[in-house]
C-alpha cells in the first residue's frame, strides 16, 4: 500500500522541479498528500472499508484547484488576491476568473479522464453541517475527502490565534457524522506527519524541509495551552565550565578536602560502572531488547537524517532542539525525555521543555540540576561529561547517589543522561527517562544514533554560539 500510494504521489512530485512556480506549488502538493494520508488515517470514522480509496479521494479531492496553479498559475494568484482583498469564497473568486469554480474545473477534468466515479463524486464540496454519516459509499467518501483537506487547510493557513477555533468549527460541522473531537483531531495530524517524514525521502525534492510539513509538525509538537511554558531563545545563554565545590555531605570527621575526594572517587566508580552498562547495551541478547529494535534503529537513522537537513537549511535552534529530543521520544519510546540547558546566574541547568508524561508541567516548575552541588548522578553527567544509563535507580549500587529533588520531582526507575559538552564546557544535558528496563536496553547501534543526536544539538548550539 505504502509502495502504491508514494509512486502515485510521485507522479505530482516529479513534474515540480522544472517548473516557475515550482516553490508556490510544493506546498500545496504536499499538502494534498498530507489531506490523503488523514483520509486513510480517519477513514473508519465514515464506516469505510478500504483505507486506500479513501487515501485517493482525498487526493483528488482538490484537482481543480492544483490544475489551476500547475497551469494557470498567473490566474490562480488572482484568484488569491480576490479572496483576500474582496473577501470570496474560492469558489466564487475562482469563477469569476476563470469561468467556472474550481470544484467544476476538477470534476470536468476527471470525466475526462475516465477517473473512476467514486473519485469524480468526492471532488464535490460539501456545504453545512452532516447531522448522520451518509449511507451511500460515493458520498462517505466525499465526506472523508472534504474533512481531511479542510483538516489540512487549517495546518496550513491558521495562526495560533485561530488556531482552535477553525479546529472546533471542524469538530462542530463533522462530529455529529463521524465522532471527532479536537483531540481526535490532533492524535491524526500527529500520526500522519510522522508517516509523512517517513514518506519524504522517496518523494524527494527537499519535501523534508517543506513549509506545509513544518507547520504540522510545529502543530504536534505544540505546548498544551492550559500550560504556558515560555520557551526562551536558548542561543542567549553563556556556557560556563561547573567548578566541583569545596564541599560536600560526609561525616564530621572528616575535612572538607577528605570529603570532597571520597565523593569524587564514589561518583568516579558510579560512572564506570553506568559507562560500563551503557556500553554493554550493544552486546544484550536478542530476548533482553525491546521489541521492534530495527523500527527504533529506522526512527532513530531519519531523525537523524532530518536534522542533518534541517541544520543546512534555514532553521531555527529551538526547531532543531525540539526535533532532536521528538525524535528520540517517540523512537525509542521513552516516558519522557526533557532539554536542559545552562543558567549561568543559577550556576544550574534548568528544564527548558520536553516531551512525554508531565513534561510541560516539569519545564514550568523550573526543575533545575545544581552544577556545585552533592556529587551524584547527575553531577557526574553534567560536570564529569559523562553518558550515563541507570536501569533502576533503587539498585544497591545506585540508590545513595540518586538526588532527593529528583525523587520529588520526576522519580522514574530508570534513565538515561546525555551531556551536551561544547569545547570542554557543560552547555545542557539531554535527560530521558522509563520505567520499564526493556525499553533502556540498547542495540550498539541504537547507542551511536542516539550519541550522534546529541551531538548534533551541540552542533546546533555552536552555531548560535
Amino acid at each position: 500500500d505504502t509502495v502504491r500510494n508514494v509512486s502515485m504521489s510521485l507522479v505530482l512530485f516529479e513534474h515540480m522541479h522544472d517548473r516557475s512556480n515550482a516553490l508556490a506549488l510544493k506546498d500545496q502538493v504536499v499538502a494534498v498528500y498530507f489531506s490523503g494520508l488523514l483520509a486513510r488515517e480517519m477513514h473508519d470514522r465514515a464506516d469505510l472499508r478500504e483505507a486506500e480509496q479513501a487515501f485517493i479521494c482525498a487526493m483528488f479531492h482538490r484537482l481543480g484547484k492544483l490544475l489551476a496553479t500547475f497551469y494557470l498559475y498567473d490566474e490562480a494568484q488572482v484568484i488569491e488576491r480576490s479572496i483576500q482583498s474582496r473577501g470570496w469564497d474560492q469558489q466564487r473568486a475562482s469563477r469569476e476568473v476563470l469561468g467556472v469554480s474550481y470544484e467544476e474545473l476538477g470534476v470536468g477534468v476527471g470525466k475526462v479522464w475516465n477517473l473512476p466515479e467514486d473519485i469524480v463524486d468526492s471532488m464535490r464540496l460539501i456545504t453545512g453541517p452532516l447531522k448522520k454519516c451518509p449511507t451511500q459509499q460515493n458520498e462517505k467518501l466525499r465526506m472523508i475527502a472534504s474533512l481531511a483537506n479542510e483538516l489540512a487547510d487549517v495546518i496550513q493557513d491558521s495562526d495560533e490565534a485561530t488556531h482552535k477555533q477553525r479546529l472546533g468549527a471542524l469538530v462542530a460541522r463533522y462530529g455529529p457524522a463521524t465522532g471527532i473531537t479536537e483531540r481526535s483531531l490532533t492524535a491524526s495530524v500527529q500520526a500522519c506527519a510522522s508517516v509523512l517524514m517517513r514518506d519524504a525521502d522517496a518523494l524527494g525534492h527537499g519535501v523534508a524541509r517543506n513549509g506545509f510539513l513544518q507547520k504540522a509538525r510545529a502543530w504536534r509538537t505544540a505546548p498544551d495551552r492550559t500550560v504556558p511554558v515560555a520557551v526562551p531563545d536558548l542561543h542567549e545563554a553563556q556556557p560556563v565550565t561547573a567548578e566541583p565545590s569545596a564541599t560536600t555531605p560526609g561525616a564530621k570527621t572528616l575535612s572538607a578536602a577528605a570529603r570532597t575526594a571520597q565523593a569524587v572517587a564514589e561518583t568516579q566508580r558510579l560512572v564506570a560502572d553506568s559507562t560500563l552498562a551503557l556500553e554493554r547495551e550493544g552486546q544484550a541478547s536478542e530476548t533482553s531488547r525491546p521489541a521492534e529494535p530495527g523500527r527504533r534503529q529506522a526512527a532513530l537513522a531519519a531523525g537523524v537524517q532530518d536534522i542533518t537537513n534541517t541544520l543546512v537549511g534555514e532553521h531555527t535552534l529551538n526547531d532543531v532542539l525540539r526535533i532532536i529530543l521528538e525524535t528520540m521520544y517517540r523512537a525509542i519510546g521513552f516516558e519522557r525525555v526533557l532539554l536542559f540547558t545552562l543558567d549561568a546566574r543559577q550556576q544550574a541547568l534548568r528544564c527548558r521543555f520536553g516531551f512525554g508524561a508531565d513534561a510541560e508541567a516539569i519545564a514550568h516548575k523550573g526543575v533545575s540540576v545544581p552544577l556545585d552541588g552533592a556529587r551524584d548522578l547527575f553531577y557526574a553527567a553534567a560536570v564529569m561529561g559523562a553518558d550515563l544509563c541507570i536501569q533502576d535507580v533503587e539498585s544497591d549500587k545506585v540508590r545513595p547517589h540518586v538526588p532527593a529533588w529528583y525523587r520529588t520531582s520526576i522519580g522514574a526507575r530508570g534513565m538515561v543522561l546525555l551531556p551536551i559538552v561544547d569545547r570542554k564546557r557543560t552547555v545542557g544535558l539531554i535527560y530521558a527517562d522509563s520505567n520499564s528496563p526493556a525499553t533502556l536496553h540498547f542495540s550498539g547501534e541504537e547507542l551511536g544514533l542516539l550519541k550522534t543526536l546529541r551531538n548534533q544539538a551541540v552542533l546546533a548550539l555552536r552555531q548560535y554560539s
